[in-house]
């Protein structure tokens, strides 16, 4: 900015009105870069205010205070378990279900150890995939059809297990491959909509409490119990 009214300057007469309009040109032209800075301040100013009022107040209130206010939500709470008790037992059919196929089915372990990788890697993945698919298609999973949808899958999951301990013979095989891979892709196809609902029920300044509690909940009564009860089970039933 300097320069170019230095460059100006050596056009110009010197003469007192000349140096006069230089200096209010000069002092308009601060003016306006002040002005400029000043409404970029503005605007950092207003999105730490607006991050402040989105995160601040997790700081003023204490652990159990939010904890309360988010078991009160029943939405949040129902589906945080449902999350729980999917965690729980796809945990178990991770670790038993080939033992499972050797102990009572009677196959051998080179097709067991095949048939339990090739579920686990097609079953989740290929639900996560259809279920956003399908799931984008119906408006998002705020959307009431894709709620439904939801919940009609989970029901699917849950009808594909329960048959499965019926089938305890080596000519079963093919059925229960064939459940077990029902279980794991309904399982897979409502957990990403499911958990986007759950965190979606709680109020902004609530979603970072929630989701460590949801968590907490996942890993204390999902994933650790799974295989010590599995495990008793299966010692108490050989």
């Amino acid at each position: 900015m300097n320069d170019d009214l230095f460059d100006h300057q050596l056009e110009i007469p010197k003469t007192d009105n000349n140096i006069r309009k230089l200096r209010e040109k000069t002092l308009k032209k601060i003016e306006k870069e002040i002005k400029k800075k000043n409404a970029e301040s503005g605007h950092l100013k207003v999105d730490a205010r607006r991050r402040s009022s989105v995160f601040g107040s997790e700081k003023k209130e204490s652990f159990l205070k939010k904890l309360q206010s988010v078991v009160k939500n029943k939405i949040f709470l129902c589906l945080m378990f449902a999350l729980t008790g999917l965690f729980y037992v796809v945990t178990g059919i991770q670790y038993y279900l080939p033992g499972y196929i050797q102990n009572v089915l009677g196959i051998d372990a080179h097709t067991a150890t095949l048939f339990f990788v090739i579920i686990s890697l097609s079953a989740p993945i290929g639900g996560v995939i259809v279920g956003g698919i399908i799931t984008t298609a119906y408006g998002g999973y705020n959307s009431p059809k894709a709620m439904r949808i939801q919940m009609m899958m989970g029901c699917g999951a849950v009808i594909c297990a329960l048959p499965i301990p019926w089938f305890s013979e080596k000519k079963d095989f093919y059925y229960v491959g064939l459940l077990v891979w029902g279980v794991l892709f309904f399982g897979g196809f409502i957990m990403p909509p499911v958990t986007g609902i759950m965190i979606n029920s709680v109020p902004d300044n609530q979603k970072a409490s929630a989701n460590s509690i949801a968590n907490l909940c996942y890993n204390l009564l999902g994933y650790l119990p799974a295989p010590l009860i599995y495990g008793f089970i299966a010692v108490q039933t050989k």
